[in-house]
């Protein structure tokens, strides 16, 4: 019998549901307008159409075209378009980015509540369970599919549009089957999952080939209960289903993946992988457009494709080869996209490009803030907004998204191969392992529900294993190592030096071996590992140390300098970018005129900025920084930078920064408080706190909270950003749940190379001490990891710091060189 898989069984096909009663989604009784009505519905059968192929930014920006063609019909915040907002909201959420779908949901929901059809509410119940879903709450998910279906059940008995009643019905049971199956009501799902089959053969108003989508989950179902050979002819019956209805497109691309899952769970290796790689194939063509896969869609394939390598060593090239490419299939991030585009500008050849590539960039950028923002102003209870506020929001984010789809074209038209060069398609082996230096290697992990894969990969040779542990147990183990960091007095806390080793060996025992002679790892992070600081891991057992031997313990950074980067592309962007060319080595800002107490945050943190600016008493009353200043100048006499150069006190501020030629310098540093989403009410993204103006600003340019879509429109040509401050390398800090540093994005955007983060609050006095001896190792051709690996084993030689909280907060993110 097979092992269960519960995170295949979610919504991977999930936007096949949102067109199911596209032909009721027009608003009722539309004003006259002929011409706007016909925008309305093209809009929807482009959103429709785009959905089916699992294009999800394409079906978003149909959809928002079809909500504002609504506003144009029924005006402003009509309960007519809340259908049409829900589909957007459900677009957003399959595309990950959580906390603007639940904003947009919050946003959709009193319309479908009002809507003049009671199918509408119904409808909106099953979009919602599908974000959930797509969060992996099942449970919550499942009561919301449940009330949606009660509802459509009880408007049949009073009759009504049967047909579109019916469709809805059909798409109910479908994701209330799926959810069923997760939560393991196998024989609840199985009733459903009959039952949508048959509403979707028997309704006019959906095509056949829908019917796919239930056979997949039935045949899931059958792997649930052993029958594996109903299972197999399930599939195969999908997949061919699917292929004469869509051709080579994404849904028939899981149809690919999902069969060879199913013949790699019955250790059929070399059909799994055959069955697999014309899907692979598929999605490695359309990865730029789509927003690729989840981990436990290709780990059973990886699994194959290690029990190949084992049986058939003649192949293991060019199965390595392979298994490296389908591991790159997984989700990406929003960082390592802005990575590629910023290498796409600094490796334009014509400056006029380079130039159009920026302003498309911080268009997008631009519209997409205002987008999110506007978001939280309609959702919002709060006095400070009102109606006045939201029309002029309204008005900000129409004109920013007309400029960025207008620069966009333009963009595409001046420069036909942008696209190939920011596409995030799998990177050769080759060419990785061409780009890894003597004594450097790659530890790429791919992170699922309950296990794992890790690749490491030198110059000239790869070993692969499988990790024992999932998201949940990751978790679990990086949480507790993080535990003694999140100070909530002035002791430090005893670090758990034998869990260290063990989450060790949970991710590197399968390759331990391989790591030997390894001066520099470049580790590819997923999921809860994107908070864990990997030089903090023991590689050696403890049972010979009392608690407090820190500074006799084997840390994983005594035998090599560590980096990370947020994915595979993003390395060999980074290693492929030509080095700075600014002429002055550090700027520095810090010391903030901050007169507080930590207390100050609260107060701060209270305030909802909206369109305004910050009032300078709140900054004013954050706790002051006074060993930045050291730290500052030690940085910059080691570097041979200049006195003037240093911004202290009231100069740190945001019209110093403003006023200087930041692409001028190799270094940035910051020496300040980090701010994160959730620390401030309304906030929409991270940002760092400066010293704040005398008086109240009228400008938000310069009021002293520096945000990241203020700083991604800053301009650097910096080989590395340093972030010394509070936490900014909190796990989802950056938009749309970005993990690594909420500020990552936005600095990449601006011409960084690479930063310098931090993971928890650090200590003042020993960061000024670390970093003197990092910039002081850190010569003209120095690499900035091996100098941050100098400076941390000097933390760790003096007992008084040899806890790592005074030296592993900081990481490098980049390539390390």
């Amino acid at each position: 019998m097979l092992s269960p898989r519960p995170s295949r069984l979610l919504f991977g096909l999930v936007l096949w549901l949102l067109t199911a009663a596209a032909a009721s989604a027009q608003p009722a009784d539309p004003r006259p307008d002929s011409d706007v009505l016909a925008l309305y519905r093209q809009a929807l059968d482009r959103g429709t159409a785009n959905n089916n192929l699992g294009r999800y930014r394409e079906a978003e920006s149909a959809f928002r075209d079809a909500w504002e063609a609504c506003h144009a019909l029924h005006g402003t915040d009509a309960p007519a378009c809340g259908d049409a907002l829900v589909r957007v909201a459900m677009e957003v959420s399959n595309q990950r980015r959580f906390d603007e779908a639940g904003m947009l949901f919050g946003m959709a929901e009193p319309l479908c509540q009002a809507a003049a059809s009671p199918l509408v509410y119904p409808r909106f119940l099953t979009y919602r369970a599908m974000d959930l879903a797509n969060r992996g709450d099942a449970a919550a998910a499942h009561q919301l599919a449940v009330d949606a279906n009660t509802a459509r059940r009880a408007l049949l008995r009073t009759g009504g549009d049967v047909d579109t009643l019916l469709a809805d019905l059909a798409h109910g049971l479908f994701v209330q089957a799926t959810l069923s199956l997760r939560l393991d009501r196998v024989e609840e799902a199985t009733v459903l999952a009959h039952l949508a089959r048959r509403l979707i053969r028997r309704s006019p108003l959906l095509p056949d080939w829908w019917v796919a989508n239930v056979d997949e989950l039935l045949a899931r179902i059958d792997v649930r209960n052993g029958d594996v050979a109903d299972a197999e002819r399930r599939m195969q019956m999908a997949l061919e289903t699917r292929r004469y209805a869509l051709g080579d497109a994404r849904p028939v691309a899981l149809s690919h993946l999902s069969l060879g899952a199913l013949y790699a769970d019955n250790r059929r290796g070399a059909d799994a992988l055959f069955a697999a790689r014309p899907g692979l194939a598929i999605l490695a063509e359309e990865l730029a457009g789509t927003p690729g896969l989840e981990a436990d869609q290709v780990l059973p394939l990886l699994y194959a494709g290690a029990e190949e390598r084992r049986r058939t060593p003649a192949d293991t090239a060019t199965l390595d080869a392979e298994m490296f490419a389908t591991g790159q299939l997984v989700r990406g991030g929003i960082t390592a996209q802005t990575i590629a585009r910023t290498a796409a500008r600094l490796a334009a050849t014509d400056p006029d490009i380079a130039t159009l590539i920026d302003q498309a960039q911080q268009a997008a950028d631009r519209r997409d803030q205002l987008r999110l923002e506007l978001g939280r102003l309609a959702v919002s209870a709060d006095e400070e907004t009102n109606q006045e506020a939201l029309t002029r929001a309204r008005g900000h984010y129409a004109a920013a998204a007309r400029q960025a789809e207008s620069l966009d074209a333009e963009l595409r038209a001046a420069f036909p191969t942008y696209d190939r060069l920011v596409a995030a398609a799998p990177v050769d082996l080759a060419r990785v392992q061409a780009l890894l230096r003597p004594g450097e290697a790659m530890a790429y992990f791919v992170v699922g529900a309950h296990q794992g894969f890790v690749f490491l990969l030198r110059s000239d040779r790869v070993a692969t294993a499988r990790i024992p542990l999932g998201r949940t147990a990751l978790a679990d183990s990086v949480a507790r190592l993080r535990s003694p960091f999140e100070q909530t007095g002035s002791r430090v806390r005893p670090f758990d030096m034998a869990a260290s080793h063990d989450l060790y060996g949970g991710l590197f025992g399968g390759i331990a071996e391989s790591l030997s002679g390894i001066e520099h790892l470049v580790v590819v992070p997923s999921g809860p590992l994107l908070s864990l600081p990997f030089a903090l891991l023991i590689d050696q057992p403890t049972g010979g140390l009392v608690p407090t031997d820190y500074d006799r313990a084997s840390w994983l950074v005594g035998r090599m300098a560590i980096s990370t980067v947020p994915s595979v592309s993003a390395f060999a962007d980074l290693r492929t970018v030509p080095p700075s060319s600014a002429p002055r080595p550090i700027v520095g800002f810090g010391n903030p005129a901050f007169t507080g107490s930590d207390g100050g945050l609260g107060a701060l943190a209270r305030h909802c900025r909206a369109e305004a600016s910050v009032p300078p008493e709140l900054l004013r009353a954050l706790a002051p920084l006074p060993g930045t200043e050291t730290e500052l100048r030690q940085a910059a006499a080691a570097l041979g930078g200049r006195a003037g150069d240093i911004h202290l006190g009231a100069a740190a501020s945001e019209a110093t920064l403003r006023s200087l030629p930041l692409d001028q310098y190799r270094i940035v540093y910051f020496a300040s408080h980090g701010l994160l989403p959730g620390e401030l009410r309304c906030q929409a993204e991270p940002g760092l706190a400066l010293s704040p103006p005398a008086e109240p600003a009228d400008d938000r340019a310069v009021d002293g909270l520096l945000e990241a879509s203020e700083i991604a429109m800053l301009r650097l040509d910096a080989d590395l950003v340093v972030l010394s401050a509070c936490n900014t390398a909190g796990g989802d800090g950056g938009f749309g749940g970005e993990a690594l540093s909420g500020l990552a994005r936005a600095f990449f955007q601006a011409g960084a190379r690479s930063l310098l983060v931090s993971h928890w609050p650090v200590d003042t006095v020993a960061t000024t001490r670390m970093m003197g001896t990092l910039f002081t190792g850190l010569g003209p051709d120095g690499s900035t990891a091996r100098a941050l690996r100098q400076a941390q084993m000097a933390m760790i030689a003096a007992p008084e710091t040899a806890h790592p909280y005074f030296w592993a907060a900081f990481t490098l993110v980049g390539g390390g060189a």
